[in-house]
C-alpha cells in the first residue's frame, strides 16, 4: 500500500470539492480497509481501489481552502462505519482506542479481583468526563 497516495487522500479530507459534473462534495473522513479506501462525504460514501486513488483525485477540483466545520451524514443512510474513524479534536482516535483497551481490561480485573472496583469506578468516572466533552463539542459542531 502506498502511504503517499493515501497522503493524497488525506489532504481532502475536511475540504470541499467540485467533481467535474460541479456536484460538490464536502470530504469528511477516511478508511481504508486492505486495498479499498471509503472516503465519507456530506452526500454520499464513495469507493476507490487504493491504485486507483491518482484517478479518483484527479476527478476533483477544489473549491475553496476553507475547512469544514459542521459534519453531517451521508444523505443516502449507509452503514456509517467511515463515519466512526471523523476527528475529534477532544478525544484524538489513538487515545479512543487506549481507552477502550483499558476499560476492557479493568473490566477483567474487577471479574478475578473485587478490591479493584474503587479504583475501576474512578477510571468509569474519568471516561465519562471524556464522554461529556465529546457530547459538548458534538453539540457545537451541530449548531455552527
Amino acid at each position: 500500500m502506498s502511504k503517499a497516495k493515501i497522503k493524497k487522500l488525506e489532504g481532502m479530507i475536511g475540504k470541499s470539492w467540485a467533481d467535474k459534473g460541479g456536484n460538490e462534495f464536502n470530504f469528511l473522513s477516511l478508511n481504508v480497509d486492505g486495498d479499498i479506501c471509503t472516503i465519507a462525504t456530506d452526500s454520499k460514501w464513495q469507493k476507490t481501489d487504493i491504485y486507483d486513488i491518482d484517478v479518483f483525485v484527479e476527478k476533483y477540483t477544489p473549491i475553496d481552502s476553507k475547512s469544514i466545520t459542521t459534519i453531517l451524514p451521508p444523505k443516502d443512510n449507509s452503514p456509517a462505519s467511515p463515519a466512526t474513524h471523523l476527528q475529534s479534536s477532544v478525544i484524538p482516535n489513538a487515545t479512543m482506542s487506549s481507552l477502550a483497551k483499558t476499560i476492557i481490561e479493568n473490566i477483567e480485573k474487577v471479574k478475578k479481583d473485587k478490591d479493584y472496583i474503587p479504583q475501576a469506578k474512578n477510571m468509569s468516572d474519568s471516561v465519562n468526563t471524556l464522554i461529556g466533552l465529546a457530547k459538548i463539542e458534538i453539540d457545537l459542531r451541530t449548531k455552527m
